[in-house]
């Protein structure tokens, strides 16, 4: 296993430019990610003193309550929104240093796949790199009862694999795989989907090599 530094700095734990939404989502996304992780999720490799996926989860859950209620000309909750913005992007930034404390003192590189999100997304590495980084994701709505997810292309990627979850995704039991194999990312169509509902969608490459990591959930609500 690798002793160089510099594959142990991969994780962006940056939120300061994530609009609240995006803050919602990339905070349900880790956080359902490390309840998985065959180390830092269900085997107790968490330490309690720390804060970790359940907490942001409930950071989450918190941040959308309040950007609604301020959305909806509630200006008093301004500062409890900031507050709870700026507490959970520091507990997000502690895990993130904790998790790669962690994969250095087993000087395992691999353990940070599948945590937080990795720096270098589009880069040239390939699906069978310990590092391969997990692909950009947006969607938007189609036809009645349709979603349309668009992939940044992973270099040596395809064909792509894609998952979606009605609600909020509470683990990976809440993921469901379409049957379909996609060639390219550059157009992935869903059909078929309960309109005015919400929904999360990831994909990731699943080429000869093996698959990649998943991309950082994306949501959309069904028109």
């Amino acid at each position: 296993m690798s002793d160089k530094i510099k594959d142990y700095l991969r994780i962006d734990a940056r939120t300061s430019h994530l609009t609240i939404p995006e803050m919602v989502t990339t905070l349900i996304s880790t956080g359902t990610a490390l309840k998985g992780h065959k180390f830092f999720g269900a085997q107790g490799g968490w330490p309690d003193w720390l804060e970790g996926a359940d907490h942001y989860l409930g950071y989450a859950d918190n941040l959308r309550v309040l950007d609604g209620e301020y959305r909806a000309g509630n200006k008093t909750k301004k500062d409890e929104l900031d507050s709870m913005r700026e507490r959970g992007a520091f507990s997000y930034q502690l895990g993130s240093q904790y998790v790669t404390m962690r994969a250095y003192e087993l000087k395992n590189p691999d353990l940070l796949l599948n945590t937080f999100p990795l720096k270098g997304v589009g880069s040239k590495a390939s699906a069978s790199s310990p590092m391969a980084v997990s692909m950009i994701l947006t969607a938007k709505n189609g036809s009645r009862g349709q979603a349309i997810l668009r992939g940044h292309h992973m270099a040596n990627g395809g064909p792509y694999q894609l998952q979606y979850c009605k609600g909020n995704p509470t683990g990976e039991e809440s993921w469901t795989t379409m049957i379909e194999h996609y060639r390219t990312c550059g157009k992935m169509v869903v059909s078929n989907l309960d309109p005015v509902s919400l929904y999360f969608f990831r994909s990731r490459h699943n080429g000869p090599n093996g698959p990649g990591p998943w991309s950082p959930p994306v949501s959309l609500i069904i028109h």
